[in-house]
């Protein structure tokens, strides 16, 4: 009768119909995600050159990529999920272990290539978004999320993609904004997501698979969270 009563009201008495409209809001909401994931890959494709500049304009003087660098072990396989213009793997290759960085823009990768220099070759930089990351099921030990959850269109599925990729026992690390009220950096810097909680990121991560969660909030300013976890 409930079942029933549900449908009456939403006008909807036949399976058939039901189906075909949930394929329909399927369709629009990918269709939605597209148009911010190319929005976003044209942002940084637009600033790709002065990147370092408004990254730091950004996030202020703060700077945790210490905290993620002593956290690697020097022969495991890492991925840094977007990963810019490369100011981790600058501090990072070369190194014993593989490493991997995975953008959406090109111009990023390009930037990042002229960072590294003659190291570049050391490192596989790869075109993709981080919710359908170019790399092998169960072939990293460690992933990076380095300030990227915000710019993300769909954190938890990149999460989701990020478990595919790992080893067991492998380490997913992520580093990102409390939530705020910022508005401006929806459009100053294509945030999408205007930070998150830690316990949202821990319900993610544990809802995939992830176990050993723990999280800290970072910083003087108390505006950065980090989380770490294993598969």
């Amino acid at each position: 009768l409930l079942i029933r009563a549900a449908l009456s009201a939403m006008k909807l008495e036949d399976s058939s119909e039901i189906a075909a409209a949930i394929q329909v809001d399927a369709e629009n909401a990918g269709k939605l995600a597209d148009k911010r994931r190319s929005r976003t890959r044209d942002y940084f494709d637009s600033v790709a050159s002065d990147w370092h500049n408004i990254r730091e304009t950004a996030l202020g003087q703060e700077n945790f990529l210490d905290l993620v660098t002593e956290q690697i072990e020097p022969e495991e396989t890492i991925l840094e999920l977007g990963c810019g213009s490369g100011a981790l793997l600058d501090l990072l290759a070369p190194r014993p272990g593989s490493t991997m960085g995975v953008d959406c823009s090109e111009a990023m990768l390009e930037e990042a290539r002229k960072k590294l220099g003659s190291r570049s070759s050391t490192v596989d930089l790869r075109l993709g978004y981080v919710e359908h990351l170019p790399v092998g099921d169960e072939s990293i030990d460690t992933v990076i999320g380095y300030m990227v959850l915000h710019h993300t269109t769909n954190p938890r599925d990149a999460l989701a993609d990020s478990f595919r990729v790992l080893k067991t026992g492998g380490s997913c690390i992520l580093v990102d904004l409390m939530p705020h009220d910022k508005e401006y950096m929806r459009e100053r810097f294509a945030d999408v997501w205007l930070g998150f909680s830690p316990s949202q990121v821990q319900e993610w991560l544990e809802s995939l698979g992830f176990h050993s969660v723990t999280t800290r909030v970072l910083g003087e300013k108390q505006e950065v969270f980090m989380a770490i976890c294993k598969k």
